[in-house]
């Protein structure tokens, strides 16, 4: 990020109008043993914490915890999780951290069920209609705020369907394929609001 423009100016340097490259996405980094970063965005670590740990924990619970902040208050009283892979189980965890009172983890793998179970989540079998089934039958109303971590299109419509009246739908994975969204029957006659969330400011590492 630049720091200098108006995006890194409000705080929100992960949407840097002159970003160009990301360390180890789009520019070398991600596995290289020495590596030319500028000072700014380094971030300091307590001592007792190892690298391998931090840098792990560091983006599931940072984009996790940005997604959360993006849906805003009210504060939620049940999550939907889609996708419980190292993302939508980081979210599980910030939700609990953040004192939700039920928290459903969707997935098609037992073992990522099982992890979801782990953290203190509903795990929810992510089948075609089980997952609906089973959500509004736990909360009728469905759930107040649905982090989608899958990044397919079929769960980004189901992210959309799990959302109660006024609730908010937050889209964490990538997905480059089009979602048909109906205006009147999901949005504005339920008054839901959906949104997007990329990776996290830095400001939010020592929160995160």
């Amino acid at each position: 990020f630049c720091g200098d423009c108006s995006a890194c100016g409000a705080g929100s340097t992960n949407m840097c109008l002159k970003r160009r490259k990301m360390y180890g996405f789009t520019a070398d980094g991600g596995f290289a043993e020495f590596e030319v970063v500028r000072s700014r965005c380094f971030l300091p670590l307590p001592g007792d914490v190892p690298l391998d740990l931090a840098t792990t924990l560091l983006d599931f619970y940072g984009t996790s915890l940005h997604a959360f902040r993006r849906a805003g208050p009210p504060p939620p009283d049940v999550v939907g999780v889609i996708g419980c892979g190292p993302i939508g189980l980081g979210a599980i965890a910030v939700a609990k951290a953040l004192g939700e009172r039920l928290v459903f983890g969707i997935d098609l793998a037992p073992y990522r069920l099982e992890l979801a179970g782990a953290l203190g989540a509903v795990p929810v079998d992510a089948r075609p209609g089980h997952a609906t089934a089973r959500v509004l039958d736990h909360s009728p109303g469905g759930c107040d705020v649905v982090i989608e971590a899958a990044g397919i299109t079929a769960t980004q419509r189901q992210a959309i369907e799990l959302a109660a009246p006024a609730g908010r739908v937050v889209f964490v994975a990538h997905n480059r394929e089009p979602l048909e969204v109906h205006t009147l029957t999901d949005l504005i006659a339920r008054e839901r609001t959906l949104l997007g969330s990329e990776y996290f400011p830095i400001g939010a590492f020592s929160e995160a």
